[in-house]
């Protein structure tokens, strides 16, 4: 949950430069958010933004760890 609306999903958008204002991905006011793979979650600090985007999630078996597998890209404001 982000109740400070730190934390948002760039609905419909799967690479980093189709990002140009990652602040405007802001205004949905839900707290709970599905993430699939292939998309791209964004984190709000006071410095700018991280750009998270979901690769490959393995779930936890008998024989493994979980696993998530993702690529940054840092925007400073």
């Amino acid at each position: 949950m982000d109740y400070a609306n730190n934390v948002s999903i760039a609905k419909h958008c799967s690479e980093f430069c189709r990002i140009d204002d990652p602040g405007r991905w802001f205004e949905d006011a839900n707290y709970y958010k599905e993430v699939n793979e292939g998309e791209i979650v964004i984190f709000r600090k006071d410095r700018g933004f991280a750009l998270v985007k979901i690769l490959k999630v393995l779930p936890r078996t008998t024989d493994s760890i979980a696993e998530l597998h993702f690529a940054y890209e840092l925007r400073y404001t």
